[in-house]
This record gives structure tokens, C-alpha cells and sequence, in this order.
């Protein structure tokens, strides 16, 4: 029988972990072998939270990643990850200019992965199945305050809210948790993400917290130590964000190794559909480490 991995993306989230984990039961009911692996050795803890909440244990499906040349893979909630085999199938949400490695992608414009998975299949899942997939799109939109977030996707969890019987106040506050930064050395990866644009090197991480000047003091140690990051590991850029829950509003930080530069928006705008593509289009004709930067 083919052995199939399902794997999300490199330190994953709430969206990453409930696809994998929801994907993998429904093609083991249909008597397909397929596991969902979490290769990282650390998961974060607000992540972690979240999952549990609703009984669901991500370190359930930490391991190392060990495979022949017959397994095959399965990419959830992402489409490129280096040093694994043959890729068969991917589940994302929001692919960018660069081509998967295989022909069979689903891609669709939609809030979370685990909505792609789940809307139209909804009689292959459980209640708590779908339950996890309706909560997985609430933290991916700070509950449908994001950029991202579709209104059909919300029309759709209020219909399962409603036929499933399930608490949508819970599902609404799941969307709007806030993270701990009282440890900046930690929480300054958080959401971690690589990118590779126009030949620049650039990481990108996020945070929520209630209020940038109840929090100032804290994220303002979280940007300088970043900046030492930038210098110490030869990137081109980092992009830090902070989304203020209490206003809902954006701050994208953007640091080299000679200071930062930053950009306010007016509304919970997401990393992947509006301040990444804002940043491929900059640098798709910048040079590379030319960005005038400004303290």
C-alpha cells in the first residue's frame, strides 16, 4: 500500500495543524495510509493553547521525518518544503508567484486551509472535525477582523454553528487570543516564515497584543533584538508585525541590517494577502539591499 505524509509548514499554526491533523483521518477512513507529522521540535506555546482548547493535541504528531523513496507527500496550508520526496498533492490557501512541484494543487481563494478541506466534503467529517476546521479559520482572520477573511467562509461557519450545534462565542474568542509577550526572545518568532523574494532573503513573524501603547516597552526590546537577528544571520530583511486586537490595526515593521523602516494600516491586514504582496512589489524593482531605510 502507498504511504502518504501529510506535512504543514515549518513552525506551524492552528490552521497548519488542523489541516494535517483532519486530512489525515479522512483519507484513513477511506482506507488510504496517511499520517500527519510535525517534524519541529518546538511548537509554540500560544499555538499550542489554542489546539487544546479544543481537545486537540498537536505533540501527538511530533516526530523526526523519516521516509523511503516510495512515500510520497502531502503539503497542507503551504507548497514548497525542501529536502523531503515526491510531492503528490497540495492544500494551500495562498500560493504566490513561485510554481508548486506538482499539477495536482488545490488552490482556491478562501479564508484557511482547513475551510478548503472541509466545505463540500462536510458528511466525511466529524462534528468535532469540523468544529476544529471552523476554529482553525476564526485564528487565521482574528475572527474575521483580517484582510483575509472571506464572507463566505463566515457564512459558512455560521451555518455549521447553527447544524452542528456549536458554541460560536468560543470559536470567536479563539480568533481574537492575544499572545505573551512578557518573553521577547521567544515570541519574536512567532509565526516564523521564510520567503524567498527577487533574490532577496527575507523572514516574517507576528504577534497579537492588546494595545501597541500598553505593550511598547516589550515590543520595542522584541524590534531591537530582531535587528540584532538581521545582522547576525545575513539576511536581507525582516518583516515584523504586530496586530493590535484592541483597535485593529496593522503595524508592519520592516528592518535591515542598517534600521527599520514601518508602515501603519488601519484595519487587521494580513501578512500573506496584503503585506507580503506590497513587499514582493517594492522589491521587484529595488535592488537588492538598496531600501532606504529610516529610524
Amino acid at each position: 500500500m502507498q504511504k502518504y505524509i501529510i506535512l504543514g509548514h515549518e513552525n506551524p499554526d492552528v490552521d497548519s495543524i488542523v489541516s494535517g491533523y483532519i486530512y489525515q483521518n479522512y483519507l484513513n477512513r477511506r482506507n488510504i495510509d496517511a499520517e500527519f507529522v510535525i517534524p519541529d521540535e518546538k511548537i509554540d506555546e500560544d499555538t499550542l493553547e489554542i489546539c487544546r482548547r479544543f481537545n486537540l493535541e498537536p505533540t501527538d504528531f511530533q516526530k523526526p521525518l523519516e521516509f523511503d523513496e516510495k512515500t510520497k507527500f502531502i503539503l497542507v496550508d503551504h507548497h514548497n518544503r525542501k529536502n523531503i520526496g515526491e510531492v503528490s498533492l497540495i492544500i494551500d490557501h495562498h500560493l504566490d508567484e513561485h510554481e508548486p512541484d506538482t499539477d495536482n494543487c488545490i488552490n482556491e481563494p478562501s479564508s484557511s486551509t482547513s475551510c478548503l478541506i472541509v466545505q463540500r466534503n462536510e458528511p466525511f467529517y466529524s462534528i468535532h472535525e469540523i468544529e476544529l476546521a471552523c476554529m482553525a479559520a476564526m485564528v487565521d482572520t482574528a475572527s474575521f477582523h483580517s484582510t483575509k477573511g472571506n464572507p463566505w467562509d463566515l457564512e459558512w461557519i455560521q451555518q455549521m454553528v447553527e447544524e452542528k450545534h456549536l458554541d460560536y462565542d468560543k470559536l470567536y474568542e479563539a480568533g481574537l487570543t492575544v499572545n505573551d509577550i512578557s518573553n521577547p526572545e521567544e515570541v519574536m518568532f512567532h509565526g516564523l516564515k521564510n520567503h524567498d523574494i527577487h533574490g532577496h532573503q527575507v523572514q516574517s513573524s507576528t504577534v497579537h497584543v492588546n494595545g501597541m501603547k500598553n505593550n511598547w516597552k516589550k515590543l520595542n526590546k522584541i524590534i531591537n533584538l530582531l535587528q540584532d537577528y538581521v545582522t547576525e544571520s545575513n539576511l536581507d530583511y525582516f518583516l515584523f508585525i504586530i496586530h493590535d486586537m484592541e483597535n485593529f490595526e496593522s503595524w508592519a515593521y520592516l528592518l535591515d541590517k542598517n534600521g527599520y523602516k514601518r508602515k501603519k494600516y488601519d484595519e487587521y491586514s494580513s501578512r500573506g494577502t496584503t503585506i507580503i504582496p506590497e513587499l514582493e512589489e517594492q522589491l521587484s524593482y529595488t535592488p537588492k539591499q538598496k531600501i532606504k531605510t529610516e529610524n
